[in-house]
């Protein structure tokens, strides 16, 4: 197996155990195992994206290892780990105020943000992945951001009602972002990494 195929598939298998564990998580109640789950699914997406971004060789790389791209993935692989540990810190170490909490909102809101637009077009500009499939982590992307969109948008023009309304749309919408965030990209790195033929090992 060269450095690529190793790459792909571990990162592969990382992405689609994160949409299987979330998942598990909306549809069942698991008790005290759900934070212990959270935080493995957290840990298992940001491995994947660091995986992506280095690579096992230069090769690898989704990004083709250049700063702006790796710093981009890895800063979303990452992300929900330390939202997470933001959130432990400001609640039970160092308490802060109301517009603490608003800040670090707004922050949720553009870091991941602007390293997703940089990350999955910095993917596309490297051209490392095969054919059309260094598209899909941006349409991934662009799934996510609709389904965080459509229930503000329709909140904002039809007010809370509206939004209550449509919430089995909004709702299959997201599940939607977050299995092809998640499982279906996690099968194509899969895919990817068994078409890739042993001849380009000499590429990394």
């Amino acid at each position: 197996m060269t450095p690529r195929q190793a790459t792909w598939t571990v990162g592969g298998l990382a992405l689609i155990a994160c949409g299987v564990i979330g998942i598990l998580q909306s549809v069942s109640d698991l008790g005290p195992a759900t934070g212990w789950l959270a935080i493995t699914n957290d840990a298992l997406y940001a491995v994947a994206l660091v995986l992506f971004a280095v690579g096992f060789a230069h090769g690898a790389s989704l990004v083709e290892r250049r700063p702006l791209g790796m710093t981009a993935l890895i800063v979303l692989g990452a992300w929900p780990l330390t939202l997470t540990g933001l959130v432990l810190l400001f609640t039970y170490v160092i308490p802060v105020a109301q517009n603490g909490w608003t800040l670090l909102s707004y922050v949720a809101i553009v870091v991941p943000t602007a390293a997703a637009v940089i990350g999955t077009m910095q993917i596309v500009r490297s051209g490392v992945a095969p054919g059309g499939l260094r598209w899909l982590p941006l349409c991934a992307f662009g799934l996510y951001a609709l389904a965080w969109a459509a229930p503000q948008l329709t909140s904002l023009t039809l007010g809370p009602a509206g939004v209550l309304g449509a919430s089995p749309v909004f709702g299959g919408l997201a599940l939607l972002a977050f299995v092809f965030g998640t499982i279906v990209l996690g099968v194509v790195a899969l895919v990817a990494a068994a078409r890739d033929a042993p001849g380009r090992a000499a590429l990394d």
